[in-house]
């Protein structure tokens, strides 16, 4: 089933985390080609029902007398994943979020605090020792928009500020970013037609001059051409999207100035379900592909990708529970061979609650979240 769902344009630039009050999508589990709208921090975590804390800790994988148990909490190196205790208030709004090392150090703290009367959110950000390094605000209007946030260093002074301002639908139109002084850095415009389209957007220097425009044009629904301007008004990127007869994305063209010339094409099954993506350079040299496959409910069971050879050069395939979850995923080499292994187990609500990551067929992690509820 092919779910459609309009995009909210809301980019925002900063290298520390955010509340999930500013993310909008999600990927839907079932098909991932499809995104749900966020509502909340459970949702942006892929919580199901009022999680009130969760507490993940990671363990080497000891076998003893011919049972697999916990062993020394340690993640696996290189790993971009921490041990962490995460709360949430009644309404899935993140409250703390504390990472550690695997000896059980911290790492960071993240606390947020939502001000009503002034619709504003706090979030402030420790080091290792629970010392402040750094802080923002966010402000927000009646709908929820965010109208403001300010980024500020460990002494609450300012380091760079942003503002925005909507049309009456929602629809971002003016993005203005300013430094420490107060002064403008740079801002962005974008125009909207009657049914919400995004029609332009232009970039502009701390004195109005235009640094790159961006057009869009659309058929009656779908966006089929999108072409990129720099500030001598010269065309440096040109897109051209094509869809079939039920309004999926079956190519998309792009040229650039150099003449450099992409394509990719896409091909679905009878139900929606992409199965076949296609990446060429220079119009016609095949250098990536991927296939996917599903399960007569829908699920994503296996998917493919290969080199510009067609040797398969990684194959993943997934195993699901009778409610939808993935119970299992393997990832297998060139050859075919077992490259690693996960398997996860889930509580009554859906959440999964362990993890056994395996190199091979042999276990080397144990991953587990203790969940408590409202």
């Amino acid at each position: 089933m092919k779910s459609q769902v309009k995009l909210i344009a809301l980019l925002l630039t900063i290298s520390i985390n955010q509340s999930c009050s500013l993310l909008k999508f999600k990927k839907n589990k079932k098909n991932p080609n499809v995104e749900i709208e966020i509502q909340n921090d459970w949702d942006k975590y892929k919580l199901n029902d009022k999680v009130k804390a969760i507490s993940e800790i990671s363990y080497e994988a000891v076998e003893k007398f011919g049972k697999l148990e916990k062993g020394e909490r340690k993640r696996k190196d290189n790993s971009d994943q921490f041990d962490e205790i995460l709360t949430f208030d009644k309404k899935g709004k993140l409250l703390e979020k504390s990472v550690f090392s695997s000896d059980g150090s911290l790492i960071s703290k993240n606390t947020f605090v939502t001000k009503k009367k002034e619709n504003k959110l706090e979030e402030r950000n420790y080091n290792s020792s629970n010392v402040l390094i750094n802080s923002v605000e966010y402000f927000f209007d009646k709908k929820d928009n965010i109208i403001e946030y300010n980024i500020l260093n460990a002494d609450l002074d300012l380091v760079e500020g942003y503002t925005f301002k909507y049309d009456d639908d929602g629809n971002q139109i003016e993005k203005n970013e300013y430094s420490s002084d107060g002064n403008l850095k740079n801002s962005h415009a974008q125009k909207y037609d009657k049914d919400e389209k995004l029609l332009e957007s232009i970039s502009y220097d701390s004195v109005g001059k235009i640094k790159d425009k961006t057009i869009f044009k659309y058929d009656e629904e779908r966006l089929i051409e999108q072409k990129m301007f720099n500030s001598s008004g010269k065309l440096v990127e040109e897109r051209m999207l094509t869809y079939n007869q039920l309004g999926y994305k079956i190519g998309e063209n792009a040229t650039n100035s150099f003449g450099r010339f992409n394509r990719k094409t896409f091909d679905y099954d009878k139900n929606g379900f992409l199965i076949e993506e296609k990446h060429y350079i220079q119009r016609s040299t095949l250098i990536y592909t991927r296939t996917s496959t599903y399960d007569e409910d829908g699920y994503l069971i296996e998917e493919s990708e290969y080199k510009a050879d067609g040797k398969k050069y990684q194959k993943r395939k997934f195993t699901y529970d009778e409610d939808g979850n993935l119970i299992e995923l393997n990832r297998f080499d060139l050859k075919g061979n077992l490259k690693n292994k996960t398997t996860i187990e889930y509580d009554k609500n859906d959440n999964w609650i362990k993890k056994i990551e395996y190199v091979g067929f042999k276990p080397k992690f144990i991953i587990t979240r203790d969940i408590t509820y409202f």
